[in-house]
Order: structure tokens, then C-alpha cells, then sequence
């Protein structure tokens, strides 16, 4: 439900609320209950809402009714708490009362909406919006009414509208984080970066240190791949409000990009020190260590991810990555197993497993891996030729063809598999069917011609190779 009374604890402090509270508790177990006025009612109910006890919430209401039987704020109270435990028809029955007594009530046609929202009646959610639009006379009226009118069509998965809505929302309160937020999500599901740096900036001038505005147009900056706009912009940000972590860790991004990865690592260091240690950080930080060759820190930064996280299985798989760049096989077999007995069916995990056994020259267990890939994902082609490649360098050449002719039955436009067929057979001295396979991948399609070349360069002295190319015109093989 909408927030739209919480401002009335915010006057009480929490012992003078507590001690209100625990006043009607004995009140009620009193043979003489006290009278209380209507904002201790509303404070009492708002209590009991917040702490998620709808059954005293109710009661309370109930009571406050007692008492004040024509107040539409304690028929509004009821509804919501109602709605609150999904009891929409009894609050629509409630809200009718409270409508008759006051009909300018602007929540009542807001919870309306609420309930419809939650029921998927979302023309009459805003119908009902319609209805309130006329009477709201605050700021807070204004961006209540749009954001729920984004949650509606967001329910319906129209984002544009989404957008819209949000615009409006942050039109009536340019500082509405729950807009502003909201709306960044809206742009990235949109693509509409476009859209966002014409608002945002817009937004910018009218309101200078908006650092949330400043935010999302270095976002669509940042999309648009205007790098060094949006490093202004972050920066912007960061003047404005030093500890906004999310600024920092686009900054890092966009650093990032721009393939400056000492820098990066400086704006993402920067994040980590602002709030709670985060495993997503510390994993872009290894990242960019591991693009500048420093594998010893990026394991040191995947590792403090872990750290946080135990079950972090792409870490795990970066710390494989990490060593098998320093040829150290045996420690990569070692991190790579964590993150498949974290995630079995990841078959990139599987592949990579597999690879770095095939380098620790226990070909089987590579085998083994390459085959488990496939049974989870038989469609994928490059499983096959993983397979393939296992099996020829375990000079099992005969189950390394039979796995290139399935994987051709099954992706029977994939030449490069045909390709890669001729290299194996001239490598096992089959130079008759291996020509023949070439010659029918040409006739198929020559654009990956250049692959049996890359496989082995030494085809290129190849006299019935070449001359089988020039027979088809080929000489530019690259």
C-alpha cells in the first residue's frame, strides 16, 4: 500500500509512541477504557500496520469507529488494512462509506487503485486515477498518483508508458528518488537513452544539485557510449553528493570501457569504501587486475568476493581463468571444480573444466566434462567440437571424426565443422577423404575457408590443397 500517512509518526517520537500504544493495550484490558483522539488512533493503527499485526490494526480501527463513526480517515485505515491482508472486497465495501463521507479524499481512490492494480483490473486502477488527479493539491498528490499509475503499467509490461508516468511523477517532485530510480530501470529495459538525456538534462539545468538527475544522465550518457560525457556527469554526482556509491561504480564503468583499467580500479575502490563491502565490486576490481596482467590481485579481490558470498561460482571461475593465464593447470582444475560443484549445470563451467584437465594432460577426465556439456545442452555445436578436439588429442581419431559427422547431421549449414573435419583428416594421413571433405565444404560456402589455415599453417604448402583452390579460384585465404 502507499505510504500516504506515515508522516504522522513522524512528529512522535518512538518511546512517546510505544508508551501510547501500551495506554490502549491496558486500555482495552480495562473494565473503564480511556477516550483517545483521533491522531493517537491513527498512530496507534499506523503502529500496528508497520510491525505487520493487521488483526490489531483492524481491531483498532474498529474501536476508533466506536467513537468517531462519521471520521472517513478511520473507514480509509480500515480499508487499507483490509486490502493489506488481500481482502479486497471488504475494503471496496469500506472504501464506498468513506467515499460518501468524504468524496475529495484523494487516498480513497488511490487505495481503490491499489486494489484493482493487485487484482489486474488495470483499466479500472486508472479510472481511478483519473478520479484523483482533480483533487490533488500537493506535490505529494501529484507523484502518489503518477507512480502508482507506473506501477499499473508496469504490471502490463509497457514500459513507455512506465516512462511517462515517471516523468510526470518527477515533474511534480524533481526530487523524488523513487522516481528517479524507477525511471533509470524504465530507460534500460527501453533502450530510450535518447529520451533520458533529453529529460535529464533538462532536469540538470532546472535543478543544478539534483544528484540523482545528474545520475541518470550520465546513465544514457554511458549507454549512448559518450564516455567522456558521462564521466562529467558521474563526477557531477560525486561533487554533488561524495558518498552516492552507485556514481562511483559507473565511473568505474565507464573507465572501464574506455580500456583504462588502473583508473577503474581507483573509482571502484572508491565504491568499496562507501556502505557495505560488495561481492559485485570487488569482482569488477579483479576484473580489470586480471586485464592488466596482475593475476595475483585479481585472485586477492575474487577471493574477498567469496568471502562474502561462498557461493559465488563466477568468482570461482575467474580464479580459474586467472591461473590457467599463468599455465598453472592443477590450481586452475582446482577453482573451476568449485564453481561446477556449485552450479553442475553451467556449461561453460564444464567446458572450462574440461579444457584446463585437457592441458593437465588427464584427457578422460576432460572427456568426461565435454560429454556433460552435451547432455545438457545438445543443441549447442561447439560442444561437439570440444568433444571432437578431446578425443583427437587422446589419438582417439576415429571417435573424433564419428563426433564431427553427428555434429554436422545436426547443424547440416555449419561448414566450419567440415572445415575443421579436412584439417583432422590430413593431420591422421586420410588425404584423399580429406580433400573431398574440403571440397565439399567449398562448394557449400568458402567464408570459412581461412579456418584450416589458422588450424594448420603448414596446408598453405600443401600442393593438392593449393591446387584444388586455384581450381575454384581461391587464393585470398584470409
Amino acid at each position: 500500500m502507499e505510504d500516504w500517512m506515515d508522516e504522522e509518526q513522524e512528529d512522535m517520537s518512538l518511546s512517546d509512541l510505544m508508551g501510547l500504544v501500551q495506554q490502549f493495550e491496558q486500555s482495552q484490558q480495562s473494565s473503564k477504557p480511556l477516550f483517545f483522539d483521533e491522531d493517537s488512533y491513527e498512530r496507534i493503527i499506523l503502529f500496528y500496520q508497520e510491525n505487520r499485526e493487521f488483526k490489531r490494526a483492524l481491531s483498532v480501527t474498529e474501536t476508533a469507529l466506536e467513537q468517531y463513526p462519521y471520521s472517513p480517515t478511520f473507514f480509509i485505515l480500515k480499508a487499507e488494512v483490509l486490502a493489506e491482508q488481500n481482502q479486497f472486497t471488504e475494503a471496496l465495501n469500506v472504501l464506498e462509506i468513506a467515499e460518501t463521507l468524504d468524496a475529495n479524499e484523494i487516498t480513497i481512490y488511490l487505495i481503490r487503485a491499489d486494489i484493482y492494480l493487485w487484482t489486474s483490473q488495470h483499466n479500472k486502477a486508472l479510472e481511478q486515477l483519473n478520479f484523483a488527479l482533480p483533487l490533488a493539491s500537493e506535490k505529494d498528490d501529484y507523484t502518489d498518483i503518477y507512480l502508482l499509475k507506473a506501477d499499473i503499467y508496469e504490471d502490463l509490461e509497457q514500459y513507455l508508458e512506465v516512462m511517462d508516468a515517471l516523468e510526470e511523477a518527477i515533474k511534480a517532485d524533481p526530487y523524488s528518488e523513487e522516481a528517479l530510480s524507477r525511471l533509470g530501470f524504465a530507460v534500460e529495459i527501453t533502450e530510450a537513452f535518447e529520451r533520458s538525456e533529453s529529460f535529464h538534462r533538462d532536469l540538470t539545468v532546472s535543478n543544478p544539485y539534483n544528484h540523482f538527475a545528474w545520475f541518470n544522465l550520465g546513465h544514457a550518457l554511458y549507454y549512448l557510449q559518450r564516455f567522456d560525457d558521462a564521466i562529467e556527469a558521474f563526477e557531477f554526482v560525486v561533487a554533488i553528493q561524495e558518498d552516492f556509491e552507485p556514481a562511483h561504480i559507473f565511473l568505474g564503468d565507464v573507465w572501464f570501457e574506455k580500456e583504462a583499467y588502473g583508473k577503474a580500479v581507483e573509482k571502484y575502490m572508491d565504491a568499496s569504501k562507501i556502505g557495505k563491502p560488495r561481492k559485485e565490486t570487488y569482482f569488477k576490481i579483479a576484473e580489470c587486475y586480471e586485464l592488466l596482467n596482475d593475476f595475483k590481485n585479481s585472485r586477492y579481490y575474487l577471493r574477498k568476493a567469496t568471502n562474502i558470498d561462498a557461493t559465488y561460482d563466477d568468482a570461482f571461475y575467474k580464479i580459474g581463468e586467472t591461473y590457467l593465464a599463468e599455465n598453472n593447470y592443477t590450481q586452475a582444475v582446482q577453482a573451476y571444480e568449485r564453481a561446477v560443484k556449485i552450479s553442475p549445470e553451467n556449461t561453460s563451467f564444464l567446458i572450462a573444466l574440461g579444457n584446463a584437465h585437457m592441458l593437465n594432460d588427464d584427457i578422460d577426465t576432460a572427456l568426461s566434462f565435454f560429454g556433460k556439456s552435451i547432455d545438457l545442452e545438445p543443441n549447442v555445436k561447439s560442444h561437439y567440437i570440444n568433444l571432437a578436439n578431446g578425443y583427437f588429442s587422446a589419438e582417439d581419431f576415429q571417435n573424433s571424426i564419428d563426433t564431427l559427422d553427428l555434429c554436422y547431421s545436426l547443424f547440416p549449414n555449419a561448414t566450419d565443422i567440415l572445415y575443421i573435419k579436412t584439417v583432422f583428416l590430413f593431420q591422421i594421413g586420410q588425404r584423399k577423404e580429406a580433400l573431398a571433405t574440403l571440397e565439399k565444404a567449398i562448394n557449400i560456402d568458402a567464408k570459412d575457408l581461412s579456418l584450416i589455415f589458422d588450424m594448420n599453417p603448414m596446408l598453405t604448402e600443401d600442393d593438392a590443397v593449393m591446387l584444388l583452390l586455384e581450381n575454384y579460384g581461391l587464393t585470398d585465404f584470409n
